[in-house]
């Protein structure tokens, strides 16, 4: 599949790049970015790899993600032994504090084996939907499947594929707040911890005037 298309080459090469990070030298801090289309569109590769040296930088984007993809990513990556010295999550506020999550698709890329009973009962799957995180887990075929029909709608009935889009994308939760900072301290002190397991610092990465809750 990685051979058929652009994108998923793409997240192919940077899966490897990031597995293949490693701790930079006194006063040179690896760094990988991690995060989904927002971080895909702000920050070029090898430009930041330019105007970096001698420190040695990653990207790793996966589109339509969110905190439930990347807080268990993360732990994935570092299971499997990457080692930056620091790992930046860009994600905006409802992206960070809803338990919204890509799919089977992540059980792929981002999640562990021992993780997927975790992660279901986090996100509110019933047995048949936990399952299928097995399934996808170690059949790329099953986990790519949406995204191939995804494809083929939208090359076959444009029309037809933007008007489903529409009617399936829903509003984020407002959140106060107080609401807002008490769930976001929540989810940022996981995702340190999780870092800091393996000796590895963690920075949050705010877009810019993306989805609201950003002034608070």
């Amino acid at each position: 599949i990685p051979s058929l298309s652009r994108i998923e080459s793409r997240i192919y090469l940077e899966h490897e790049g990031a597995l293949a990070m490693r701790s930079g030298e006194p006063g040179r801090p690896s760094v990988l970015l991690v995060g989904n289309s927002l971080l895909l569109d702000a920050i070029d590769p090898d430009s930041l790899k330019q105007k970096m040296k001698p420190q040695s930088t990653a990207r790793f984007v996966i589109e339509n993600t969110m905190f439930m993809d990347w807080y268990y990513g993360i732990r994935r990556l570092l299971a499997e032994g990457s080692r930056p010295n620091r790992i930046v999550l860009a994600l905006d506020i409802p992206q960070l504090l809803e338990n919204g999550y890509r799919g089977e698709y992540s059980a792929m890329y981002l999640w562990r084996t021992g993780d997927l009973m975790q992660v279901g009962r986090e996100i509110g799957l019933d047995p048949t939907g936990i399952s299928g995180l097995f399934f996808a887990r170690y059949s790329v075929l099953y986990a790519e499947r949406l995204n191939m029909r995804t494809y083929a709608l939208n090359r076959l009935a444009p029309g037809y594929a933007q008007t489903l889009h529409l009617a399936t994308n829903r509003t984020a939760r407002a959140y106060t707040g107080a609401e807002l900072l008490a769930r976001a301290t929540e989810r940022l002190k996981r995702l340190r911890a999780a870092c800091a397991e393996y000796g590895v610092e963690f920075v949050f990465l705010l877009p810019p005037g993306f989805g609201s809750g950003s002034d608070a």
